[in-house]
């Protein structure tokens, strides 16, 4: 009787749950019917996104939605830097990475409405839930500097139900340094990666060594404010 009773109570989240994995399912035989590789798959998506206008508007777009596919954001962020540049690049990112952040907070939020309560918590699950719920723009600025998923800590964040304002300043100002240093990784590569007759793409060591100093820097910052929190 109550399987029947939960079954009725969320068929909504069991029917957008089928249709999450039915997503990644058919990415997963799209790759395996064409023989694509992450790699083949990911030059497939850069040719589309050199496109002058719809190009930016098709990376916005994939970027928000890939937490539904499970496409690693920081691939995405290193291709911006090298099709559009610096300027361009990190707007684009930063813009898609909020959006994303946000898509993935609502998803997060909306499977456990109704089926985890917060308050009821206990242990190191009840700590951690309370201190990002009343330490929310710190906690997540901190867990944004230090690169943890992108996606897993938006998940978790709507699932816990913390709230969004400063979920959502923490994480665009959080994300800033680890977004320049992909971004710089993605420029310090000169050339193509999808002209099979091309050489090599050529580095630029000095975007990579800028690359690795905001990546340090991030660290650090990381270091200063869990300090001070």
């Amino acid at each position: 009787m109550w399987q029947q009773l939960f079954a009725r109570k969320y068929w909504g989240r069991w029917l957008a749950l089928c249709f999450w994995l039915s997503l990644i399912g058919s990415q997963q035989w799209y790759m395996a019917a064409y023989d694509l590789t992450p790699s083949s798959l990911m030059e497939n998506v850069i040719t589309m996104m050199k496109r002058p206008v719809t190009g930016p508007l098709l990376y916005i777009l994939f970027y928000t939605i890939q937490p539904v596919i499970l496409f690693p954001t920081w691939l995405l962020t290193v291709a911006a830097g090298f099709l559009y540049g610096i300027g361009w690049g990190t707007a684009y990112t930063v813009v898609a990475a909020n959006l994303s952040a946000i898509f993935s907070y609502l998803i997060g939020r909306y499977f456990a409405l109704g089926l985890f309560d917060v308050s009821t918590a206990r242990g190191l699950l009840q700590r951690y839930a309370n201190y990002l719920r009343e330490h929310t723009f710190e906690a997540v600025l901190v867990l944004r500097l230090l690169y943890l998923p992108y996606d897993l800590l938006s998940y978790v964040a709507g699932f816990l139900r913390i709230p969004w304002r400063p979920f959502l300043l923490g994480t665009i100002i959080g994300s800033i340094p680890g977004t320049i240093s992909f971004i710089l990784f993605g420029t310090s590569f000169t050339g193509t990666f999808t002209d099979a007759n091309a050489n090599a793409p050529a580095i630029d060591w000095r975007m990579l060594l800028l690359s690795a100093l905001m990546f340090i820097i991030s660290i650090g910052l990381s270091r200063l404010f869990r300090r001070r929190a």
